[in-house]
């Protein structure tokens, strides 16, 4: 009976190491328009999922999906309209492919997410990095709430 429960677990163990947790899954990129446009909808699509959370699962949602993250920059508002005449940064912009793709392609892919912020702009791209300025972005925003995400496909000619 010893030698039955020794198995048994030793069997168990053996299963359970080789199980592939979600870090271990490597989760191929979305490569074409089509793929990147239909996860983009449903993402869009499903957002009452992700309104109220931190900006966090959001950026979590992408890699885990497979959407590319290769440039960020900031939305903002302003300074025309504002009073004080300073641009505010409400959200951050992800897109799937760098300045150098979007200029060789003329297209790319813009995923807007407005977050519960009020930030000075300058202010805030001054203070970035030099280095991982992205991860930066991704880190410094992390805790801020989400209240709406967007996309549009852009088109340059």
């Amino acid at each position: 009976m010893k030698r039955f429960v020794t198995l048994c677990l030793f069997g168990l163990l053996c299963i359970f190491s080789n199980a592939q947790t979600p870090r271990s899954i490597d989760v191929p990129l979305l490569e074409t328009d089509q793929e990147k446009e239909n996860y983009l909808k449903q993402l869009v699509k499903n957002k009452r999922n992700l309104i109220g959370q931190p900006a966090s699962e959001v950026y979590k949602a992408l890699k885990a999906d497979g959407f590319p993250i290769r440039h960020m920059s900031t939305s903002t508002v302003g300074p025309w309209s504002q009073p004080d005449g300073i641009e505010y940064m409400t959200g951050v912009i992800c897109f799937d492919k760098t300045i150098k793709e979007i200029e060789a392609t003329n297209t790319a892919f813009l995923v807007t997410i407005e977050l519960g912020l009020w930030v000075n702009d300058v202010d805030f791209w001054q203070n970035l990095p030099k280095h991982n300025w992205m991860e930066y972005i991704q880190k410094r925003t992390g805790n801020d709430i989400i209240q709406d995400i967007s996309y549009v496909k852009m088109r340059l000619h």
